[in-house]
């Protein structure tokens, strides 16, 4: 599942695209997603027609993010465009000199023709803007695209319950809550009560870098830990977005293009590889450890678990 850095790509994406832009029409496959397509509407015509109803002539004012959870705002912020990407959700641009738009916008005349090919092509939800589309896809059907009244955001069942944001998680905030829960430091990561946006590939990287055992139990943290790994969930998501995420699996950006960030990976699927910092340390230091520290791989709590047992402690 896209975590945070590869929603952020996606978000910069659409902001890049959207904002300004006036919707000329929506349009929805008729395919239930995980959750309705327009809040308080119960047979699908009628979630369609609100949503055209809402979305007719609004114009884009901005698209921003919470936790893994994109939000599009228009102009006259009554409501919003609510998405999750889910396991294999995607948006793509489609400008009007490429043949998928010549192929839509043929259709469009056509109601039920139209249907039928998004249907075929996992195409929930489309976007017609002034001579350019924006699709949202989505093969497995784990994400969403919903329709929803800007005041009832804050107690959305998918936003109401979560933690703070990692790039403005302060020092005394983490402090108190590794004091707080009695949890491994991977589920403390995981935990979106807590610190939202991590998944297991960035937690793996953030303990590597901080040098802290994924098995530890966060109550047993020292305070100079906690800001080592505040640290670490700065850079690495930093660094992460900055790279356009982590292409795994079915995630794309905006335009089809795989993120790079894995090929900065030094704890997550390297099992069996040699650990960097133990290396970097032996070759800098008298007293280093043994070079042929390598990362383990282990399950915890039925996720994949990457660390080195040697320098995360």
């Amino acid at each position: 599942m896209p975590e945070l850095p590869e929603v952020e790509t996606v978000r910069a994406g659409l902001a890049a695209r959207l904002i300004g832009q006036e919707i000329k029409d929506i349009f929805w496959s008729g395919k239930k997603m995980r959750r309705a397509l327009a809040d308080g509407e119960n047979n699908d015509a009628a979630q369609e027609k609100s949503l055209q109803k809402n979305w007719r002539g609004q114009k884009i004012r901005q698209v921003t993010r919470r936790a893994k959870y994109i939000v599009i705002n228009g102009h006259d912020d009554g409501r919003v465009l609510l998405c999750h990407l889910g396991m294999s959700g995607f948006f793509r641009f489609v400008r009007h000199n490429d043949e998928e738009f010549g192929l839509l916008t043929h259709l469009l005349s056509d109601e039920k023709k139209l249907k039928h090919h998004m249907r075929a092509k996992h195409l929930h939800v489309l976007i017609l803007l002034d001579n350019a589309l924006v699709a949202f896809y989505d093969p497995r059907r784990f994400g969403f695209l919903s329709d929803v009244a800007t005041d009832d955001l804050p107690h959305h069942p998918s936003l109401r319950t979560l933690g703070v944001e990692p790039m403005v998680a302060t020092l005394d905030y983490l402090w108190g809550a590794l004091q707080q829960y009695n949890l491994s430091l991977k589920s403390f990561l995981l935990n979106q009560k807590i610190i939202v946006g991590i998944g297991n590939i960035y937690a793996a990287e953030i303990l590597w870098l901080a040098g802290l055992s994924p098995k530890k139990n966060c109550r047993k943290v020292k305070k100079p830990e906690a800001e080592k790994l505040l640290a670490a969930i700065t850079v690495v998501l930093k660094t992460a977005i900055e790279k356009g995420g982590s292409s795994f699996s079915d995630f794309q950006n905006i335009d089809g293009e795989l993120g790079y960030f894995a090929s900065e990976w030094r704890a997550y699927g390297m099992a069996g590889k040699p650990c960097a910092q133990c290396a970097a340390n032996k070759n800098s230091s008298a007293k280093a450890r043994p070079a042929k520290a390598v990362i383990k791989k282990f399950v915890q709590n039925g996720r994949t678990t990457y660390y080195c047992p040697q320098h995360q402690k």
